[in-house]
């Protein structure tokens, strides 16, 4: 009789899984992003906005004070 390879499986690996979790890792990876950048947006908008506030407040009042 022939000895059994210990070192490939004798039996197939369960349906829809191929032995990696590749795919969930990803959908992770892009899951963390997107939340980090919808996170982190909002921050860089506000001190933006902030920063450039007085200057845009003094565009408007001076074209409201040169209007007729």
């Amino acid at each position: 009789m022939e000895e059994k390879d210990d070192e490939s499986p004798s039996t197939p690996s369960e349906p829809g899984n191929n032995g990696s979790n590749r795919g969930v890792v990803i959908a992770a990876s892009i899951g963390g992003a997107v939340i980090a950048v919808c996170v982190c947006l909002p921050i860089v908008m506000i001190a933006v906005m902030r920063l450039l506030g007085p200057k845009v407040g003094n565009t408007f009042s001076t074209i409201n004070s040169s209007l007729p």
